[in-house]
Formats: structure tokens, sequence, C-alpha cells
């Protein structure tokens, strides 16, 4: 019976010498936590790039013209048109005042 009981201490000694101890649990346990948080922390920020919305200018975009555009073209020439028709009553207006100014120089 003796013999049985020494062969079953040894046993259970054996066996317990496989386990870890509980500080190896908690160094375990501390990487494995570690690892886990490093994991969600990337992620969350793998999902905030992915859930990242651009709005973008449309009034920046260059709209192309057609230089050909016959309406476009029209408002130009007419535009013109226009303004050469007031440089013409400016320089009308400013030499007839000129004339007058020179006119009234010899009468006097």
């Amino acid at each position: 019976m003796v013999h049985f009981c020494s062969t079953f201490n040894t046993a259970m000694f054996d066996d317990r010498a496989t386990k870890p101890t509980l500080a190896e649990n908690m160094k375990e346990a501390i990487v494995v936590e570690k690892r886990t948080l490093a994991i969600e922390k990337k992620n969350a920020s793998e999902e905030r790039k992915s859930k990242k919305v651009t709005f973008r200018d449309e009034s920046k975009k260059k709209v192309t013209k057609d230089p050909y555009d016959m309406e476009g073209l029209q408002k130009v020439l007419k535009t013109m048109s226009n303004e050469m028709v007031e440089i013409k009553k400016q320089v009308v207006e400013s030499s007839s005042k000129n004339h007058l100014g020179i006119l009234k120089e010899i009468n006097q």
C-alpha cells in the first residue's frame, strides 16, 4: 500500500510539472490581450478609413466648351459690337468738346 501512495504522489507531481504555472498563465493572458487590443484598434482604424466620405466641389470642374458654339460666339460678338458703339460715342463727344473749346478760344 505504501508503494501505491508513493507512486500516486509522484504521478501527481509529474502531472503538475507539465501544467503551466499561474504566472505563466498570466503572462500568456497579457500577451493575448495585447494582441487582441492591437487587432481591434487596427480594425477600427480600417473601418474609419473605409467609411471616409470625400466631397468634391463640382463647381471647380472645368467645363470644356465647344470652340464653335454658335450661341456663345454670337453673344461675344454682340458684346464687342456694343462696346465699340460706346467707344465711338465717347470719341465723338470728346472730339466735339475739344472743337467747341478751340472755337471758344478763337472767338475770344
